[in-house]
This record gives C-alpha cells, structure tokens and sequence, in this order.
C-alpha cells in the first residue's frame, strides 16, 4: 500500500497544541468565564421559572454608583499611597516626590519634560472640571483625588503596556459580569422544588454551643440602636472594600497578586452559587423572623428594603411569576459569600500591617453584621471561610496562567 504521508495521531497532537497555546494566551479565568456565560445562558433558557429580561449592566452600574459616593475616590487614593507606601516605604516615596518637583524644574529648558507636564496639567485640570460638573456628591477632597489619581496615569508608556492594560481592564470586566450571570442565575435556583434546611443548621448550633447563637447575638443587638446602624453599613460596604483593596493592589505595582485577587473573587462566585444548591437554606431573618423585628424600628437602615426585595425576588420564582432576573437579588445563605469575600480581601492586603489591621477590623465587624442583620448563620461564615481558601488555593496555584495579560 502506497505511504499517503500522513501520520496517526498528528491531527489530535496539532489541536492539543494549538488549545494549549490559546490557554497560554488567555489564560484560565477568560474561557472559563465564556464557558460559565454559556452555561448560565442555557439554564436561564431552559428554566421555566425564569424570566428571560436580565440586569445585564446592574454589576457596572454598582461599581459606577461606589465611584460616585462621597469620600469613596479620597479613600481609593489613600489605599493607592498606602500600597505604594508597603512597597517602597517612605523615604523613597519622598524621594519619588523630590524627583518630580525636580523635573518640573527642568521644564524650560527640556523641551519633553515640558510637552509631559503639559500633558500632565490638561488631565488634571480635565478631570478636576469633570468632576465638579458631573459628580456633585464629591467633596473637594474627592476631587483632588480624582484629579490627582488622572495625573499619576500620564506616566509615559510603551503602546504595547498600553494595549496590554486596556485588555486586562476589558477582560476583567467580562470576567466580572459572566460569573455574576452565571451566580445569579443559579442562586435564582436554589429553592425551586427544595425544602429549606435552616432547622439542620440550627440544630447543629445548639449541638455544639448550647445556644442559638443568632438569637443570642440579635437580642444583644436589638438594645443599642448604635451597632444597628453600623452593622448595616459594614454590611453595605463590600464593593467599596472591593474597589479599595484593588487600589491598594495598584499602589503595591504587585500584577501578579492584582491578578490572583482577581480571580480569587471570581472563583467564590463559580463555586459558591453551586454550593447553595447542595445545602439550600434561607437565613435566620427568613427562617426566625421575629427575633429580627426589631429593625423594623429603623426605616433609615438598608437591611429592611433589602431583605425585601430579595424575598419578593424569590417568591415570584417560585411562583412562576417573575418580571426581571436581578443581579445576586436571591436567597441563600450556606455559605456566607459576604464573608467569602471578605476574607479574600483580608488575605491579599498582607504586605501592609496597616492594611490588615483594618481589614481585621471591617471583616470582623461584618462578620457581627450578617448574622446580628439576619443574614447568616456563624456556621455560614465558617463555610464561608473555608470556600475562600480553596478560592485562594486555586488562584495561587493557577497565578499566571489565570489571566496571562494581566499577571506580569
């Protein structure tokens, strides 16, 4: 038989290869984040339960509305010094500032020093005006730091970092918004056709402590109307936590970490709206509501309108009558994915004693919060924890091969 040239084996060996320089490329947390995007958009499609109308642009718009409070751009500059102060420390941040003023100097005599502060001084007086006109819920600290911020990216760049930067920004953002699809739409799940175990947990409480502990701590609380409000602000302040970490990460000029943070989110959210599933459970404002009734003796606060919402979401899934899919607005609390995230954020603000300190601080008063506000159970925080090592595990594990663009 004539030799036709061709090789058993060679096709399959060429694929491989080809597959294997396009993960080299784009790393693990892109086509997961297509494959999960998918998968969302299959469930959602079959799920008669569903409603096909989604928030597509709710995660966008809640980072938008984090950037747009007063005093959030003032505390993202001060996380970006206090990153850049752990990685340098302060005298040569000092002597950073001593060689600008320096160059400033040379202006007259240095023709692209004087084009570069040129460039430096539009951004900045842009963005200062930009400010004032389009975000009046910024103070004047606010708008320095904006304006400041602005100016410390006109540092000149190759095209080719620059490229790069845009890429890591546009994939994060399509990492952000997939995972957030794909939770939603299978927390939107959890209870359709299944009993709510929140008897087990409780029972497996008071096996072990004799207690109910959120009982205990919800009388506690239910006296000083002072924790009330703090708790829910703790509680309200896991994005802004989010946007000042990522600023701390930027200060710190550390991508490899910037990118292990970033996936280490994103994997809470893949694993966490399956393991609802496993164990679906309300939460003790849900299941136990009258040892919570006391906050409806504050209409200021954000946990009343808030758990609200999330069970009329709910109901109408189960009901079969729902209008909108809403981005995370669903019951389930084993695990906690607050405090999944919470611990996440503590774990990567560890090159900075100040950092951590208050990251402790917050993480502990949010970890009060859920379970004072009827959210969670202690076990849920315990699991919580436990999902945010395995997410911590993984991205370090993975490290540069999540998001290759972003991760050198």
């Amino acid at each position: 038989m004539p030799s036709t040239g061709f090789a058993v084996g060679e096709p399959s060996a060429g694929v491989w290869a080809l597959l294997r320089r396009a993960y080299d490329k784009a790393g693990l947390l892109v086509p997961l984040s297509l494959l999960v995007l998918a998968g969302g958009a299959y469930l959602h499609h079959v799920r008669p339960e569903l409603p096909s109308e989604y928030t597509w642009f709710q995660p966008l718009n809640t980072l938008e509305a984090v950037s747009r409070l007063g005093g959030v751009p003032t505390v993202i500059a001060l996380a970006w010094l206090l990153g850049a102060f752990a990685r340098q420390g302060a005298r040569a941040l000092l002597a950073d500032a001593r060689a600008a003023w320096r160059t400033l100097g040379a202006v007259r005599e240095d023709a692209t020093q004087r084009t570069r502060w040129l460039l430096r001084l539009l951004v900045f007086l842009a963005l200062f005006y930009a400010d004032i006109k389009f975000v009046p819920t910024h103070n004047a600290l606010d708008v320095w730091a904006v304006a400041l911020m602005g100016v410390s990216l006109t540092r000149p760049h190759a095209p080719a970092a620059l490229l790069r930067a845009v890429l890591y920004i546009a994939c994060s953002l399509l990492i952000f918004t997939a995972v957030c699809y794909w939770f939603t739409v299978v927390k939107a799940l959890v209870f359709v056709g299944r009993v709510p175990r929140d008897a087990d947990i409780l029972n497996f409480e008071y096996a072990l402590t004799g207690i109910h502990p959120h009982r205990w701590l919800a009388a506690w609380t239910s006296e000083r109307s002072a924790f009330v409000h703090w708790f829910d602000w703790a509680y309200c302040r896991l994005f802004h936590h989010m946007a000042i970490v990522s600023a701390f990460l930027f200060g710190l000029r550390d991508a490899r970490q910037r990118t292990e943070y970033l996936g280490a989110l994103a994997i809470c959210y893949l694993l966490g709206a399956p393991l609802y599933l496993l164990w679906p459970a309300a939460g003790p404002a849900y299941f136990d509501p009258s040892q919570f009734a006391f906050l409806r003796r504050y209409p200021d606060i954000n946990v009343n309108w808030m758990q609200a919402v999330l069970f009329q979401n709910t109901a109408e899934i189960n009901d079969h009558r729902p209008s909108v899919l809403s981005t995370w607005s669903y019951i389930a609390c084993m695990p906690s994915l607050h405090m999944a995230h919470e611990t996440v954020m503590l774990y990567y603000v560890r090159a900075s004693k100040i950092a951590v300190a208050l990251s402790i601080a917050f993480t502990t008063l949010t970890g009060f919060a859920v379970v004072a506000l009827g959210w969670h159970y202690p076990t849920d925080i315990v699991a919580g924890v436990a999902l945010a090592a395995v997410a911590i595990a993984i991205a370090r594990w993975q490290s540069l091969r999540l998001l290759p663009i972003g991760a050198r």
